[in-house]
């Protein structure tokens, strides 16, 4: 699977090959890495849920990358890169050769920070999964 390209088969049938359905909008799975994307279509209902709604509210936008790169010279404070960014601010941008490599290189700073997050997120929701799959198990008079 090349990145960026949409994965055909499970977004064509809404089923993850196991049949479960998935409610993961194609927007999303593209910015997951191959591994992150199969773990996420085969949480349940609620957890893809909260996983897509977590992963729009932290996911780092191209656009706004840009205009934070060449307005202010911010765009790897955007990015959680404060020791790259504190590097870009003493080197002056590497003289400016550094930002204009940046108009090459924030694409794929975005796309990695954006798998980075849902890598992250994914951990956090399968994790709660698992909890309260372990609250059920217990009842008042011990375990079931």
């Amino acid at each position: 699977m090349t990145p960026g390209s949409a994965r055909s088969s499970p977004a064509d049938s809404r089923t993850a090959g196991d049949g479960l359905p998935y409610l993961i909008p194609q927007e999303v799975l593209d910015d997951l890495t191959d591994d992150v994307w199969a773990e996420a279509i085969r949480l349940p209902v609620a957890g893809q849920q909260s996983f897509v709604a977590s992963f729009r509210a932290r996911r780092k936008s191209k656009a706004l990358t840009y205009v934070l790169a060449f307005a202010l010279g911010l765009h790897y404070v955007y990015l959680e890169e404060w020791r790259t960014q504190l590097l870009f601010w003493v080197t002056g941008g590497g003289l400016g050769i550094w930002g204009i490599l940046d108009l090459w290189r924030i694409p794929r700073l975005v796309r990695e920070k954006n798998r980075q997050v849902a890598k992250e997120l994914l951990a956090g929701v399968a994790k709660r999964q698992s909890e309260t799959a372990d609250e059920r198990r217990y009842t008042p008079q011990g375990r079931l």
